[in-house]
Order: structure tokens, then sequence, then C-alpha cells
């Protein structure tokens, strides 16, 4: 039974760390943004497009489509001028200004540098529409699942192996007292 469980941990870690090491690399340049700086680039164009029917979300479609764009749509909303949305996916935001009436689209897209595609990743949450985004999404909830398992089996091993894990129990607990020392006194100040 000892041996699974350690397969099962070392399997697990295995593939969850690279990761967790993105993951970390993501916090720290969001803790400190001068250390690694997210530097992204910024295009304009107009598009020249075609449109029928008078539905905002099918125009909006119609756009992303014709114009090359990426990702999910989002904010699909009416304006006085005729319709805003943006098209959406980790590191890359499309910002869609429609005048359906002239059929042009004034097109400003946003891409991230690799930085800004890590924090990107490290806020992306939920489903989507965009098909690799989606993957990505439920690559990071096994990942997720994967962190809880390692460790519950890291807990299960250590308590199984009490008497030669006696050092890693003093720094688990002693994490734990210094994360919700951390957590207690950010909440009180």
């Amino acid at each position: 039974m000892i041996r699974w469980w350690r397969n099962l941990h070392l399997l697990v870690g295995l593939a969850v760390t690279p990761f967790a090491l993105m993951y970390g690399v993501s916090a720290l340049q969001m803790a400190h943004p001068d250390w690694i700086p997210a530097a992204s680039t910024e295009t304009r164009r107009s598009v020249v497009v075609s449109l029928s029917g008078d539905d905002p979300a099918a125009w909006a479609a119609t756009v992303r489509e014709q114009a090359g764009l990426r990702g999910a749509l989002s904010s699909v909303r009416r304006t006085s001028e005729g319709v805003e949305f943006r098209v959406v996916r980790p590191g890359t935001t499309a910002e869609v200004r429609l005048d359906p009436v002239a059929g042009r689209a004034e097109v400003s897209e946003r891409v991230a540098g690799f930085a800004g595609l890590l924090t990107a990743t490290h806020h992306l949450s939920g489903w989507h529409a965009h098909l690799p985004t989606a993957l990505l999404a439920l690559t990071l909830t096994g990942v997720s699942v994967g962190m809880v398992v390692l460790g519950i089996s890291g807990l299960f091993l250590g308590y199984k192996l009490l008497a030669e894990r006696r050092m890693g129990w003093i720094v688990l607990l002693l994490g734990l007292a210094y994360g919700a020392g951390l957590l207690a006194a950010v909440r009180l100040a």
C-alpha cells in the first residue's frame, strides 16, 4: 500500500511541477512587476466587413471571422455609433468598434509578451468557447486536482512514516502557522 502511495505521489508531483513553476513565476511577476516586466504590443487597423441581419452578436461573430481574430467573443453591446465588443484569449485582447452602416470595423489588438501571457493564464477561470483556451482551462483543472492529490498523498505518507519524517511534520506545521499568521495579520490590518 505504501509503495502505491509513493508511486502516486511521485507521478502526480512530476506531472504538476511544470505548471506549479509557471504559476509561481506568474505570481512573482504580479508581486514584483519591475523584476519581470510584462511588455505588450498594440496594433490598430480598419477592416471592411460585409454584414447581414440586425443581430449585434451575429455581427460580432462575422467581424471576428472576417478580421481574422481568434478568441472568445465578450462584452457585445450596442452603442450610438454601432456595436462594440471584445475578442479575448489568454494574453491577447482585441477591442472592436463596428459601424454596421459603413461596413467598417476599427480593431485595436493588444498582444502581451511572455510575462503577460503567464499572468493571463494565472487568472484564467471557468470554461471558454475558444477551444485552445478551453483545453488550457481543463488542463489547469486537472493540475489543481493533482495538487490536492499531491498534498493528500504527502500527508498520508508522512503519517505512515512518522518516525522517518519528523522534520517534514515540523516544517509543515511551521508553514501552516506562518501562513495562518500572515492571513490573520492581513485581515486584521
